[in-house]
């Protein structure tokens, strides 16, 4: 991530050791959109991708991409998401694209992240939690819905994130006006095959 101190403490945390080239590699990480790593791991080692965090465009990055399948090597997606919603509405693009992209060109992904189930089991171990008293909250049908119905948990799904368009649902819909588009929304759960125990329009806090 440009201009975020996650990106700099994920590799900290997880001791992974940025390379110059693919040829040093062993394998790829993608953990972020907006910028490639570099040796030494600050935020002044983060060189940017253009377009792709606004636009999906994994021009900028389809080179590296092929050189990594042609070594045969594996890329590591630790979120299997696609679009995610930003602050101020607009929609932004994340590292499940990359995996995509990587998987198109021939190349070989693991996944880490809903709908993956680890992270679940993960969740309820830390916090000695059984599924019963669990709901996983979030705005992917395809991935935040369909990971809790195959773990087996209650989800609520906010229904004005990447699916806001579709639904002609904002974060300031009210309760009452989302439940007149249950027509919409049983169209949208029956099409993706995903449908959710509980409907928000917004996740509010």
């Amino acid at each position: 991530w440009a201009d975020d101190p996650r990106g700099p403490l994920f590799l900290k945390q997880t001791e992974v050791q940025p390379v110059a080239t693919v040829g040093e590699a062993e394998f790829l990480l993608a953990h972020g959109t907006q910028g490639i790593w570099t040796p030494g791991g600050s935020e002044g080692d983060l060189i940017p991708i253009p377009d792709m965090f606004e636009t999906g465009n994994t021009e900028a990055v389809d080179g590296l991409l092929r050189d990594a399948v042609a070594k045969g090597i594996k890329m590591v997606c630790v979120n299997p998401d696609k679009i995610t919603v930003s602050p101020s509405g607009t929609h932004t693009y994340v590292p499940g694209l990359l995996g995509i992209r990587y998987a198109e060109l021939g190349g070989e992904v693991k996944y880490f992240g809903k709908p993956c189930q680890d992270g679940f089991q993960e969740c309820l171990d830390t916090l000695q939690l059984d599924k019963a008293s669990v709901a996983h909250v979030g705005d992917s049908l395809e991935h935040d819905v369909q990971g809790a119905n195959t773990f087996g948990v209650a989800s609520v799904f906010i229904a004005s994130g990447v699916h806001g368009k579709e639904l002609a649902c904002e974060p300031h819909t009210s309760p009452e006006a989302l439940g007149g588009k249950s027509g919409e929304m049983l169209a949208l759960f029956e099409e993706s095959g995903h449908t959710p125990t509980h409907v928000m329009p917004a996740f509010v806090f």
